[in-house]
């Protein structure tokens, strides 16, 4: 992980105007699971990062790179994550084609 994180992680939450409490409740996740990530520095595993991300409404590939992303190449980065191999293997040719086509 990016080691702004964090950082980025607490200007969103500030944004967000809720309570650290408030937020973990809100994501399904223990009262104190927010407060922890920023006094104690746990980490969050991926979907609970997500479920956090998807709550205060920010790019999880923001917060964790710092890099902006379109919303639909967040939404394809999901999808691509739950795939089989060998769909993967499909999509990326498909891909690779549409590249050479559109030269």
């Amino acid at each position: 992980m990016d080691s702004d994180w964090l950082t980025r992680f607490k200007e969103a939450l500030a944004a967000d105007g809720r309570s650290p409490r408030a937020l973990s409740l809100d994501a399904s996740l223990g009262p104190n699971y927010v407060s922890e990530m920023l006094n104690r520095g746990k980490e969050p595993g991926v979907d609970k990062l997500l479920r956090l991300c998807v709550e205060l409404k920010v790019s999880a590939t923001y917060i964790l790179t710092g890099s902006e992303v379109s919303p639909q190449s967040e939404e394809m980065l999901g999808l691509l994550s739950d795939m089989k191999t060998e769909h993967l293997t499909t999509l990326l040719d498909l891909a690779r084609q549409l590249k050479t086509a559109s030269r």
